[in-house]
């Protein structure tokens, strides 16, 4: 699992800097009724479960796929976030060239607007 790692909560998008960061994002409640999906840096897909320690839930991350093979769909949420949010420090974001832009530069743009 490559750093950050983006969660995706029903359309609204979070950037975590490390696995404990995410994990502590996520309700346990909001897991179990399937409301997050998560990726690594390179797309990699992220299992979201709830684990029992003592009488505790919390959430965690497992790696899902080995290889990374949702790039695409991450990039494609990533834009239509940028596209809904419309502004980044201020500055209106012109979402028509950000198909062009690499994966790891999206995810840059995201973690401005979107830190957990």
């Amino acid at each position: 699992m490559r750093l950050p790692i983006v969660l995706d909560c029903t359309g609204d998008l979070y950037v975590a800097n490390s696995v404990e960061e995410a994990e502590s994002a996520m309700e346990p409640i909001d897991v179990t009724n399937n409301e997050y999906s998560a990726y690594d840096r390179e797309g990699r897909l992220l299992q979201p479960e709830v684990v029992v320690r003592g009488s505790r839930e919390r959430s965690h991350l497992t790696e899902a796929e080995t290889v990374p093979s949702h790039a695409e769909e991450l990039k494609a949420k990533i834009i239509r976030y940028l596209a809904r949010v419309g502004e980044l420090d201020g500055v209106k974001i012109d979402v028509r060239h950000l198909e062009y832009e690499p994966l790891d530069r999206l995810i840059q743009r995201l973690a401005n607007i979107a830190p957990v």
